[in-house]
């Protein structure tokens, strides 16, 4: 099957998460989803007042209007200059994790199509990727930077003419004055500019396409795009507006839940084992099923370059960060090693986190060390919990309830019914019984009653409309036994 667009994305808006996912022929690459809570986010411009300075740890922590005092790293040239109870400017550059606060810098940029506009102290940097001396010296030479301010320029700026750069400065700069106005107008500190960092994610993808499909379900998100976009023919940007959302209609849903798996089935019958520990990632790789040739070593090799591949897609899916091990297949071969040290380093190369790569190890490991951008799925849709039988963890209760509301709000566009079955994994029990307000969206939604049946076999959940009287008078009969909860909607 012809796929129509080298590349899909979809930008899914919701009550409780908001979710970005990139797909490159048909084949999901990228997954980014944010929880609608009172939290900061990545990207975000901040009016912050200074409560207390650390010197020990080279650190101040800010108040930007959260319940948790932000971090701000000082270098030794900055920390002569600020003082506690100054009012700054920040922006954030990493979320909340744990109990820690969010990380912010007092460099903030504001993004544009074909330039970076910043406070940092130099005055002009081009992309690494802009190779052509003669338009550098051009931009050196006519762009028409205002005082105190830095710009980035882009790679796509090569396609345009002095004028267009120059006006998206102008527009940029106009944006940085309002913050600048905002911020000396306001007393308590407060968001001075939303910034989206999906807005970013998508541009950026946009730059390294020549056809893409943009999906939306917000009419701020639509109207956005459109007006960015509205020449570009190689563009399609589609309002999705059915009754199932976008990840649903599109087939992510599942996908999603599979990218929180540890093991990834490879077509060569082998397979990947991918943990996290407090440390790092580790990634070990095995033949498994990969029984089809006579050598050890052909299998090895086999194995080991399409591991290679789908560690890339799956680093990335992932979003994982820091120092990621990788445990190869018996590497003796030096070509070998350099085969797949080709394959990560081609796979990376346009990743928008800094990724270094190291040659390898006697015991043939091979560490990745990604920079941290955003949350990983772990820490997105993951979390720890501990029943009065075990620990460990699992999907979000939060993000479980959502897909189940999802699930149910497509079915009962398509048949009416009033009782639901709904099967969970037994992890989720204690939770549920001791917070049945989570259900209250759903019993509302279709007007009747929930019949929830706990077990050890479903990993994800399963949902059914009781439609016949027979259905009911089962679930009913069912409720009886332990593992089960029936909510009644009042």
């Amino acid at each position: 099957m012809e796929i129509e667009f080298l590349k899909e994305i979809f930008l899914e808006r919701n009550t409780l998460f908001s979710r970005l996912a990139i797909r490159e022929y048909g084949v999901l690459k990228e997954i980014y989803i944010e929880e609608n809570d009172n939290s900061p986010k990545v990207g975000e411009i901040y009016k912050g007042i200074v409560k207390n300075i650390v010197p020990a740890i080279k650190c101040a922590f800010v108040d930007i209007g959260y319940t948790k005092n932000c971090y701000l790293y000082m270098d030794k040239n900055f920390s002569n200059n600020i003082k506690t109870g100054q009012e700054i400017i920040v922006e954030v550059i990493s979320e909340e994790l744990g109990d820690k606060g969010a990380k912010v810098s007092t460099n903030f940029t504001i993004g544009g199509r074909y330039c970076v506009l910043g406070n940092f102290s130099k005055r002009i940097v081009f992309s690494k990727k802009i190779l052509d001396k003669s338009f550098i010296y051009e931009m050196e030479q006519s762009l028409n930077i205002p005082k105190g301010i830095s710009i980035v320029i882009r790679k796509n700026a090569e396609e345009k003419c002095i004028n267009d750069i120059n006006a998206e400065i102008k527009r940029l700069y106009c944006i940085y004055n309002n913050i600048i106005n905002d911020s000396k107008h306001c007393i308590k500190p407060r968001l001075l500019l939303r910034n989206s960092n999906f807005y970013r994610s998508v541009e950026d993808e946009i730059l390294l396409c020549d056809k893409c499909k943009i999906v939306v379900n917000d009419k701020d998100d639509y109207d956005y795009f459109n007006n960015l976009y509205y020449k570009n023919d190689n563009i399609d940007i589609i309002f999705h507006n059915e009754s199932k959302n976008i990840f649903a209609y599109y087939g992510l849903e599942r996908e999603i839940l599979k990218a929180t798996q540890s093991i990834v089935k490879l077509e060569c019958g082998g397979y990947l084992v991918i943990n996290k520990t407090e440390a790092m990632n580790v990634i070990d790789i095995n033949s498994g099923a990969n029984t089809d040739n006579n050598s050890i070593n052909k299998t090895a090799y086999t194995t080991n370059l399409e591991a290679a591949n789908e560690i890339v897609r799956q680093i990335k899916l992932r979003n994982l960060s820091g120092i990621i091990i990788i445990d190869f297949i018996d590497v003796k071969s030096r070509k070998l090693q350099n085969d797949i040290i080709e394959i990560l380093r081609k796979g990376f190369l346009n990743d928008r986190s800094s990724v270094k790569i190291l040659p390898f190890t006697q015991l043939n490991l091979v560490q990745i060390v990604r920079k941290r951008r955003g949350k990983s799925i772990y820490e997105s849709i993951k979390e720890k919990y501990e029943n009065s039988c075990v620990e460990g963890n699992r999907i979000k209760l939060s993000y479980m309830i959502f897909l189940i509301y999802n699930e149910i709000h497509s079915i009962i566009e398509e048949v009416s019914f009033n009782n639901v079955y709904i099967e969970l994994n037994r992890v989720y029990m204690e939770g549920i019984r001791n917070n049945l307000d989570v259900l209250t969206e759903i019993a509302y939604k279709i007007n009747g009653n929930i019949y929830i049946n706990f077990t050890d076999i479903n990993q994800y959940y399963t949902v059914k409309p009781l439609i016949f009287e027979n259905d009911i008078r089962k679930e009913q009969y069912h409720k009886k036994l332990n593992q089960y909860i029936l909510y009644k909607c009042i």
